[in-house]
């Protein structure tokens, strides 16, 4: 039996959140295997407004909806375990995205037993 997960990103602005997009992973869940996957890709990249044209590796993630296909093009590799969802779905661990461009953020929180919560910078401004 797997360890069962939502992830919700958001995006914020004006104190109002918008679902994006919502995902059900049926496997490995845990903040330890899920969570940390998650926070490495974000930590891989860089949010940015408008992609720079150069000669590096960089992952830019421009914008929210851009994060959210990204997340999904790198986990969903096949069939089965990573699945689109309804805003409704609550499984055993459930994590929050939220973009808040009200105080230039990326907030990742999971509710499971004991609450997690980290922020992180979100823009760095390209050329």
């Amino acid at each position: 039996m797997g360890t069962r997960s939502t992830t919700k990103i958001y995006r914020k602005f004006k104190g109002y959140e918008e679902l994006v997009l919502s995902l059900y992973k049926q496997y490995d869940g845990f903040v330890e295997n899920w969570g940390k996957d998650i926070k490495d890709f974000f930590k891989n990249g860089k949010v940015c407004n408008g992609i720079p044209f150069d000669d590096s590796d960089t992952l830019y993630f421009n914008g929210v909806g851009d994060f959210a296909l990204l997340l999904v093009k790198e986990f969903k590799t096949e069939s089965g375990d990573l699945y689109a969802t309804d805003s409704e779905d609550i499984q055993e661990y459930n994590y929050k995205i939220v973009f808040d461009e009200d105080s230039n953020k990326v907030i990742f929180s999971v509710e499971e037993n004991a609450n997690y919560y980290e922020e992180f910078e979100m823009i760095e401004e390209v050329d």
